[in-house]
């Protein structure tokens, strides 16, 4: 069976699946291919997809399986130094960080999707890399948005805090995806069901209801 995901949520959120039922099914094989590029399933021999935002290929069958929400993040020692923005107008006053390939000089940030905020901001620094983006807010740069798991192992120990907790966060769908005309292998729903249950144990994920 092959895997594809992103980056950082195949590292903490798939890998470990695929750990478990390796160890539970001994004769059973896995390509995990992580990779923050969209990668196209039937071209490139692949069973299943995470993709996380709506699925743009109507010619692939879909299973959401829960959603991740879109949150701020800096550091304690930034926070201090620099104070912590009430509401979400403030985030034009800070020191930004934002994972943008291509942008440079001004952006637009929203919240809370397309009936929710937008300001226009000018970032202090862009990467392409979350990691990156992390690694620079736990260094007290600034301000960074990220997904929900992203920052989950840094609010919990606390090199990072989340901020604007009242402004309603944007909310995206974690998707699996399958070629339309493959009928699902036990394998394959086995995998469905064991991450439908890790979105149910884990407080970074939202499950999406059966």
């Amino acid at each position: 069976m092959s895997i594809t995901a992103p980056v950082i949520f195949g590292r903490v959120h798939v890998l470990p699946v695929v750990t478990e039922l390796l160890k539970a099914w001994p004769q059973l094989n896995i390509r995990l291919f992580l990779t923050d590029r969209v990668v196209h399933l039937v071209e490139e021999g692949i069973d299943l997809a995470i993709r996380i935002a709506p699925p743009q290929d109507s010619a692939l069958k879909m299973q959401k399986i829960g959603e991740v929400q879109k949150i701020f993040v800096a550091s304690p020692a930034y926070l201090k130094n620099h104070g912590e923005p009430q509401v979400f107008e403030d985030l034009a006053t800070h020191s930004l960080i934002e994972v943008n390939e291509y942008a440079a000089g001004y952006s637009e940030w929203r919240q809370g999707g397309t009936s929710g905020f937008s300001i226009k901001v000018s970032p202090r620094l862009f990467v392409n890399s979350v990691d990156a983006a992390l690694t620079a807010a736990i260094e007290d740069l600034g301000i960074v948005t990220a997904l929900s798991y992203q920052t989950h192992q840094f609010v919990e120990n606390g090199q990072l805090r989340r901020i604007l907790t009242d402004t309603p966060a944007s909310v995206l769908p974690v998707f699996i995806l399958f070629p339309a005309k493959e009928r699902q292998s036990v394998n394959v729903r086995t995998f469905v069901s064991a991450m439908k249950d890790r979105f149910m144990a884990k407080r970074s994920l939202k499950a999406h209801p059966t």
